[in-house]
């Protein structure tokens, strides 16, 4: 037989300290009661951690959510800003093309068109 297998005719305990420890029953009861309390208490606080967990991920739900939600809200801001820069570009290259009042004033309804309608959109989606 090697040294580094056991002897298979030997029963090796989970609780070799116990077993090497004389008892009586007195003891043993009380040993087997405290046991008890102390299991109870870690299984309180296993229940304690489980409810917190679950608070803690709802929580995190919630607030995936909400930056889901802001996340579109930041686009469609960035759409509109977009539309509105589109508008003053527009008045900006009627006046540079036509360089005359007329253009100007096309250029300016064609701008209060385009932020209406983006206005209109915020209006439909606040």
């Amino acid at each position: 037989m090697s040294d580094h297998l056991r002897d298979a005719t030997k029963m090796i305990s989970d609780t070799p300290i116990s077993d090497s420890t004389p008892h009586n029953v007195a003891d043993l009861g009380m040993l087997c009661r405290r046991l008890e309390r102390l299991a109870a208490v870690r299984l309180d606080y296993i229940t304690q951690l489980e409810t917190e967990n679950d608070a803690a991920n709802a929580e995190i739900a919630r607030l995936t959510s909400k930056v889901a939600q802001l996340y579109r809200g930041a686009e469609e801001q960035n759409q509109r800003v977009k539309r509105l820069e589109e508008a003053l570009e527009s008045i900006r290259e009627y006046w540079s093309r036509d360089n005359n009042n007329r253009a100007l004033i096309d250029a300016c309804w064609y701008s209060i068109d385009t932020a209406s309608e983006a206005l209109e959109a915020k209006e439909a989606n606040p």
